[in-house]
């Protein structure tokens, strides 16, 4: 649990479970997703969620004028 919540405070409390899961795969752990998951959740600990495109400006950049 501790080098789940060090990962999160590296990444800024921005990275959610799966990529932290991928992090530590790489460094040698056999932890599952699940797991993880489950142990972000009895530790109060979220990611932050990604900033999605705002389509009204995409679509009014497109737009021709008459």
């Amino acid at each position: 649990m501790s080098r789940i919540r060090e990962i999160h405070d590296d990444s800024r409390a921005i990275i959610d479970s799966p990529r932290i899961q991928e992090d530590l795969i790489a460094e040698g752990s056999s932890t599952g997703l699940n797991r993880v998951g489950k142990m972000m959740i009895m530790h109060g600990i979220q990611g932050r969620p990604r900033k999605r495109e705002s389509s009204f400006f995409a679509w009014s950049s497109t737009r021709s004028e008459s």
